[in-house]
């Protein structure tokens, strides 16, 4: 795990041991230089920032993330995610399941206007 960059500070990963549904949506704020330290999910993520600019590091990989695009991170990896700039944190947990047909290997994909609209409002309806 990568050391604490000077200029970061960590805030808690949300306390959650399993999901309550296939899809859970979870939503947050984060401040630039906030971020999540190194952590594991027993579940598939898809990071999304609906405004902002995040850095998603996974591996020896780094990623940034605009509001165009989203990460995803399959179950297991260890990752830490962190706000370039003021940003809206938009996260879709995902069970594992053969009919998902995702990577096995984080991936950055393009959010169409469709996409992002979805994940904005999952995370409205869902509580």
């Amino acid at each position: 795990a990568e050391p604490t960059a000077p200029g970061w500070r960590e805030v808690p990963v949300p306390p959650l041991r399993r999901l309550p549904w296939p899809v859970v949506a979870r939503s947050q704020r984060l401040e630039a230089g906030e971020r999540f330290p190194p952590h594991v999910h027993g579940w598939n993520q898809l990071v999304h920032a609906s405004t902002g600019v995040l850095q998603a590091s996974a591996g020896q990989a780094r990623h940034v993330i605009t509001p165009q695009q989203a990460l995803w991170v399959p179950t297991g990896t260890l990752h830490h995610t962190g706000a370039l700039n003021t940003s809206a944190f938009r996260n879709l947990y995902v069970a594992d399941g053969p009919e998902l047909g995702m990577p096995t290997h984080c991936v950055v994909l393009d959010v169409s206007p469709l996409l992002r609209e979805l994940i904005i409002e999952l995370d409205r309806t869902v509580p």
